[in-house]
């Protein structure tokens, strides 16, 4: 595991898990004890809480690994989908605008580079 997820995985616990779980044993978390959290505590996107919720399988698919538990109380728990935003690329009139005020403000090399920039993104049709 990288150091960095590593690191993340170890703030959600710290800072979400543990402190509304408390002294609880893995056995004795149910599915309502996770969802109960989550709905109580857990207003952030959907993709901090995708975040937040994988954690918590992760544990809980390690605790059925290690025989500690039979099933995972998080299974049930799906992750929502994260719809990101489509690109919003210039329009052609708008990267022309552009250009020309590279061109005034600062010549024809800079904007020469912009111009290169804007026009050679594949799909772009003049």
């Amino acid at each position: 595991m990288e150091f960095a997820t590593e690191t993340s995985y170890r703030k959600i616990l710290g800072s979400f898990w543990r402190p509304r779980i408390g002294e609880k044993a893995v056995a004795d978390i149910r599915y309502s004890d996770i969802t109960t959290i989550l709905g109580a505590h857990l207003r952030a996107s959907r993709k901090i809480r995708n975040n937040v919720v994988s954690v918590c399988r992760l544990v809980f698919n390690f605790a059925v690994a290690a025989k500690i538990i039979g099933e995972s109380p998080a299974e049930q728990i799906r992750s929502l989908k994260v719809q990101n935003q489509p690109p919003d690329p210039y329009t052609l009139a708008e990267a022309e605008a552009v250009i020309a005020g590279m061109r005034k403000l600062w010549g024809d090399r800079e904007a020469n580079d912009v111009e290169f920039g804007f026009l050679s993104v594949p799909g772009r049709r003049s």
